[in-house]
C-alpha cells in the first residue's frame, strides 16, 4: 500500500534526523536547523508514525478478511448451483476472525433471545463492531 511506503520513508528521514541531532546537539541551534525540530521532535515523529503504520496494517488485515469473506458468499450465492449453509458461513466467518466466541451475559439476552445467560454464542468482532 503506497500510504504505508510513504510513512515509513517520513519516519526513516526522522530517524536519521533524531540520530544526528543526538550526535551533535548543538546543531538544533543552528539556524539552518531551526526548521528540522531537534531530537525530540523526531523522536516523537518516529513513534506516531510507528502508530500509524500498525493501524494502517490492521485495517488492511480486517479489509482482507471481509474481501475474502464476500468473494465468499458472492461465489456461493450469486455464481453457484449450491446454496450456502448457514454453518459454513459461520465457519468461515470465526476464521476469518469476524465473530468471535463470547459467553451470555445479562446485557446479551432479551425477551427475543434464544440463548441464556452462560451459553456460548458469538458475537461481531471489532472489525464488524468498528467504526
Amino acid at each position: 500500500m503506497k500510504a504505508i511506503e510513504i510513512i515509513k520513508e517520513s519516519r526513516q528521514t526522522h530517524k536519521e534526523w533524531q540520530a544526528y541531532f543526538e550526535k551533535y546537539p548543538d546543531a538544533e541551534n543552528w539556524p539552518e536547523h531551526k526548521k528540522l525540530g531537534g531530537a525530540e521532535f523526531n523522536k516523537k515523529c518516529v513513534k506516531d508514525y510507528t502508530q500509524a503504520i500498525t493501524e494502517i496494517e490492521r485495517l488492511q488485515a480486517e479489509l482482507e478478511a471481509l474481501k475474502k469473506f464476500a468473494r465468499h458468499v458472492i461465489r456461493i450465492e450469486c455464481w453457484s448451483i449450491c446454496d450456502q449453509d448457514g454453518g459454513d458461513i459461520q465457519e468461515l466467518s470465526e476464521k476469518l476472525g469476524l465473530i468471535e466466541l463470547h459467553i451470555a451475559t445479562k446485557e446479551d439476552v432479551d425477551d427475543e433471545s434464544d440463548f441464556d445467560v452462560g451459553d456460548e454464542i458469538y458475537k461481531f468482532s471489532q472489525a464488524l463492531k468498528g467504526e
